[in-house]
């Protein structure tokens, strides 16, 4: 039987999103209280169905199809990438990684020694962030979802450490001026503040520990400095604060809060800011009678 192409409509089930790994907002490795977490019913997604758009027009978000001159990032050369020590290198793809990254594509053209050689040598970075990146970009996905934890493990200690991996690789996009996977990581980030792990129904939150890692690898205008202080203000709690936050992350919230604040007259009195009376204990007048001439 000949089908139509022109009326075919196909339906695709699309893949359950896979569990969101979180940081607790302190960043320890005991129970979270209460205050620190929401519950929901709804933690496991339900698969839907989408169709087949035009191939004309834009592919669907979730489609798993993709543009076919995409088949020319993963054809051609590969570039060798060499990140510290590692024992073995990372081999991407030269299209790919140049189509992304304007550091590569800067570095893979004119006369540069790594142009002829095919080889970039990165001293600084760490090879598991990296690994994310290469992931990413084969795959538009970060890898940071991992198994439920052992027996007597606690989550929130797990995920901490992929919170700030989740910073780390911000901070690697930057370098290799990649918006597109800077975005990324902002969508992972604002995902695991908004959807309750789907393991414990717990939400959890970048705690002291992530926010100082941000702020000492990023620059005053980074974008995911103003997520942070977003988030504090939107649903932060005061036992969120930390006197070991950094005050270029204190002033902002501070200040965010005071403009949402409708101003109101003064509800206090003056009384309750007076110096109370000293008294004088009879011990005290003793020893300074003694030492009066």
């Amino acid at each position: 039987m000949d089908l139509n192409p022109g009326h075919l409509l196909l339906h695709l089930q699309t893949l359950p999103t896979p569990p969101t790994l979180l940081c607790d907002i302190e960043g320890t490795t005991s129970t979270p209280s209460p205050e620190h977490q929401m519950r929901s019913s709804n933690a496991n997604n339900i698969p839907g169905f989408f169709d087949i758009p035009d191939p004309t027009n834009a592919m669907a978000q979730n489609s798993v199809q993709c543009l076919k001159n995409d088949i020319k990032k993963v054809q051609g050369p590969t570039i060798q990438i060499i990140v510290r020590a590692t024992k073995e290198p990372f081999h991407i793809h030269e299209s790919l990684i140049c189509t992304s990254s304007l550091f590569f594509k800067k570095a893979m053209s004119g006369s540069w020694k790594e142009s002829h050689e095919h080889t970039v040598e990165l001293p600084e970075d760490d090879p598991e962030i990296f690994a994310l990146y290469s992931y990413w970009l084969y795959f538009s996905k970060i890898p940071l979802t991992v198994e439920a934890p052992e027996k007597n493990e606690f989550i929130g200690g797990i995920v901490k450490k992929e919170y700030l991996d989740l910073v780390s690789a911000y901070v690697l996009g930057d370098k290799l001026f990649d918006p597109k996977f800077q975005n990324s990581i902002i969508d992972v980030v604002f995902e695991r503040c908004t959807t309750p792990d789907a393991r414990d129904g717990v939400r959890y939150f970048p705690g002291a520990e992530i926010i100082i890692h941000a702020y000492n690898n990023t620059t005053k205008s980074a974008i995911i400095r103003k997520l942070f202080v977003d988030i504090y203000v939107e649903s932060g709690k005061a036992s969120w604060l930390s006197n070991k936050l950094p005050t270029e992350f204190l002033f902002p919230v501070l200040e965010a809060l005071m403009k949402k604040r409708t101003p109101i007259p003064l509800c206090i009195e003056a009384s309750e800011y007076y110096v109370e009376p000293t008294i004088e204990r009879p011990s005290l007048k003793r020893k300074r009678s003694e030492v009066e001439p």
